[in-house]
């Protein structure tokens, strides 16, 4: 969803937004004033495919209760909202509440279930794939994978994932990446590393060696962790006078090295550790004696913070839990769970610092690691974790065989200072509306995707510049995605959203109302269908009081085709902003979604495109016939583009946040403006904005917050 700004005469400017799911309108936005000369873009040139007109008449007149082919008509022009008749909606009358202060609450653990993998003989490396737990475990020195749902049921067969040419393997480490699996392991000897991609059917994707015949590193108990966007693998240096720690190298996701090793042998830190990634660092969860030279010496577990950029350690490392008579080792678990704000590890206590003991899941204050919780599982050794759903731990150990037990989490983060707020819509069906996307009959099915829009929320903030906003910190609407907002002539401010509701999948549209509750008005029907697969709205008021839709279409519900081609984007007309008529496609690039449409000074029209993690630009005379500018911004994420007071385009992205870029010549060059819009300060994901401003010159800023990806996990 995006936010769009058409200034005319005047400047009396119309707000036009295209977010993934979300448009606006409003008037003018205060004028940008750059403090960054940095350019961002690159301006390779993009060949620009032919689009395939559907249906090929160019701008009908939207007539919604007409049901025969579109008369083309001149294209329409876009004027502004009068502010004469705009009236304010949600100027706040004091500064919006800051953020709550969080307070990890001590959990509850409870283990529920256990079970053997069969034929399973070393090592449990599990992973929630959004499905399903899956396992991957050694037998007969070769690599092998089974899948389970959450009750610990076996899910089809299991799968050798190493080929019979490939090293025998003694020891693993496994995460789930971006729907993909990733597995590091050594051979038999200690001289050799792997790393293993497949996809998420267990298919091979790739395999590299990462080191051969070192005599210098151990490569058994390596470590395995990614910052979301690389792969960072670790092997064992006993390296004596140079320190004892580990030696890193850093893939990118197409198992390509980045960059040159890097030794991390201080603070000094033993083999059979875990790491993970959570608020900007990499975190290592290690254990050693306190007193090298005494054998009798407990060992005791050890954290050390890791910078991502240079892998060097930040401070010496912290005791997190030692004993008189006990020792700690086997940390071979380390998770990081968002919504509590602690880390899950998993060790090993036992009456010497080798071999199998009591397999322990304890629970971390992320902020100071205190101990809040923890719980014993069964005798075993080497533990691992992931976290599923946010609401269930796996925990993987062997000693002997293979297994896997699941633990519940109750309580969830307890905010210091809560703001009450109203009651939220739920994005669920109104009265009377026949607006069905599938047969779920309002249950959730077994396979419902973790991070889909069932599980985001739409939120609001404020601001008097465009650049400082603060949040409002009041839940707006649940299970609905990338919302749009516009400024409707009678003052309403409707948002039009993606609804996350299984079997109600489509763009919907909700309003604010006087007592600050949001009611749901309808679905968007597209020709008299409400269609499942349209999403990203962008809604823009034109000068004749009619709306205008920008989307994309997918294949969400039904059946997918073999290959998907490029995707889509098209535009549809209506007079109520409810009932719409298709226009056309306006453009189709491959794997494009979200776009935010605006239309320039000179008369042209911009649209800003999402792939991936940068913005496509694309342009067009009539606001049809869109071609790529061949100017590519590398930053993205749901782009929204914004006409200034003073003509210059601010287009903000999606990107750790909300982050913006200004072009003072028409979106040919970008300067990055410095800092960050919004960002979620426990480590959600912040996206998909869509602005409107009030007639006292307020931002808002509507955006979606979505639980973190689940944490890759050492497995």
């Amino acid at each position: 969803m995006k936010l769009k700004f058409i200034p005319l005469l005047l400047l009396l400017p119309v707000l036009m937004l295209v977010l993934v799911g979300c448009g606006g309108d409003s008037q003018p936005l205060p004028a940008a004033t750059p403090t960054s000369t940095q350019v961002f873009l690159t301006a390779t040139p993009i060949p620009s495919p032919t689009p395939t007109q559907v249906p090929s008449a160019a701008a009908p007149v939207p007539t919604s209760t007409s049901t025969s082919a579109p008369t083309p008509t001149p294209t329409p022009t876009p004027a502004p909202v009068p502010t004469s008749t705009s009236t304010l909606i949600v100027a706040p009358t004091q500064v919006p509440p800051t953020p709550p202060t969080l307070t990890p609450a001590r959990p509850t653990l409870a283990l529920v279930d256990t079970t053997t993998v069969p034929e399973g003989q070393v090592w449990s490396g599990p992973v929630w794939d959004g499905q399903h737990i899956v396992v991957t475990y050694a037998r007969q020195q070769a690599l092998w994978a089974r899948r389970y749902d959450r009750n610990l049921n076996s899910v089809g067969d299991a799968v050798r994932v190493t080929a019979r040419a490939d090293p025998a393997v003694t020891d693993h480490k496994h995460i789930f990446l971006n729907g993909m699996h990733f597995v590091a392991y050594s051979t038999p000897g200690d001289a050799e590393l792997y790393l293993l991609k497949l996809d998420s059917d267990l298919n091979r994707l790739g395999f590299v060696p990462v080191v051969e015949g070192t005599t210098r590193e151990r490569t058994n108990d390596m470590l395995l962790g990614t910052d979301g966007q690389r792969l960072l693998v670790g092997r064992f240096c006993p390296c004596k006078e140079a320190g004892i720690g580990h030696v890193f190298t850093v893939f990118d996701q197409n198992l390509i090295r980045v960059g040159s090793e890097v030794d991390l042998l201080e603070p000094r830190h033993t083999n059979m550790a875990s790491i993970t990634f959570a608020d900007g660092a990499y975190h290592i969860l290690s254990f050693r004696r306190l007193r090298v030279s005494d054998q009798s010496s407990p060992s005791s577990l050890l954290q050390l913070d890791v910078d991502p950029v240079t892998l060097a350690a930040l401070g010496q490392g912290n005791i997190v839990k030692r004993h008189d008579t006990e020792f700690y080792h086997a940390s071979t678990g380390l998770v990081y769970d968002s919504t509590r704000q602690v880390y899950y590890g998993s060790y090993i206590r036992g009456s010497n610092m080798w071999g199998a003991g009591a397999v322990v899941v304890e629970v971390f204050d992320a902020h100071n690691w205190e101990s809040l919780a923890s719980i014993e599982v069964a005798e075993g050794n080497r533990p691992h974790l992931a976290l599923v759903d946010a609401d269930t731990l796996v925990v993987g150990w062997d000693e002997p065989g293979v297994n896997l037990g699941v633990i519940t989490l109750s309580t969830t983060t307890v905010p210091t200072s809560t703001p009450t707020p109203v009651k939220s819509a739920d994005a669920t069906i109104p009265t009377g509306a026949q607006c069905e996307a599938g047969a779920s009959n309002g249950k959730l099915p077994a396979n419902l995707d973790s991070q889909g829009p069932y599980y985001h929320q739409i939120y609001r903030a404020f601001s008097s510049d465009g650049l400082t906003f603060v949040p409002e910190n009041a839940l707006l609407l649940d299970h609905a995605s990338v919302p749009d907002a516009t400024l409707r002539p009678n003052g309403e401010v409707w948002v039009y959203f993606v609804n996350g509701v299984p079997g109600k999948h489509g763009i919907w549209v909700a309003k604010s109302s006087t007592s600050g509750v949001w009611d749901i008005v309808d679905c968007v029907r597209l020709d008299g269908i409400f269609n499942a697969n349209a999403v990203d709205p962008d809604i823009v008021l034109l000068s004749d009081g009619r709306y205008r839709l920008f989307y994309y279409e997918g294949h969400f519900v039904g059946s997918r085709p073999p290959s998907e081609g490029p995707h889509p984007i098209f535009s549809a007309i209506s007079e109520d902003g409810l009932n719409f008529k298709i226009e056309r496609q306006l453009i189709a690039v491959e794997t494009v979604t979200d776009p935010s449409v605006v239309q320039l000074a000179n008369g042209r029209w911009l649209m800003a495109l999402s792939q991936g993690t940068r913005t496509l630009l694309a342009d067009s005379d009539d606001g049809y016939d869109f071609e790529l500018t061949g100017v590519v911004v590398e930053l993205g994420g749901v782009p929204e583009l914004a006409i200034l007071a003073d003509g210059n385009v601010r287009l903000y992205v999606t990107a750790g946040g909300i982050k913006s870029v200004v072009s003072g010549d028409e979106g040919q060059t970008w300067v990055v403006e410095p800092g960050t819009r919004l960002s979620s300060p426990q480590g959600e994901i912040l996206a998909d904005p869509s602005l409107i401003t009030t007639s006292d010159g307020t931002w808002v800023l509507f955006y979606k917050m979505a639980p973190p990806p689940s944490p890759p996990q050492s497995g």
